[in-house]
């Protein structure tokens, strides 16, 4: 018998001074600068929250761009 590999894509996004997984902060109250989506910009790829989400009052938007 023969071992299986396993790949698995990460994908990651970028704050500043940091690379995080998509959807690190999901299910956590961790602030967090606001990481808008690439097509209305309204959820966050850090949490999957929306953009006025208590987590990001705190925090700079980062910009894609």
């Amino acid at each position: 018998m023969t071992a299986a590999t396993v790949q698995r894509e990460i994908r990651v996004v970028r704050l500043p001074g940091a690379t995080i997984p998509l959807g690190a902060y999901a299910g956590t109250d961790t602030a967090h600068p606001h990481i808008p989506d690439g097509h209305t910009g309204t959820s966050c790829m850090g949490c999957f929250g929306w953009s006025n989400d208590a987590r990001h009052w705190a925090h700079k938007a980062v910009s894609h761009g």
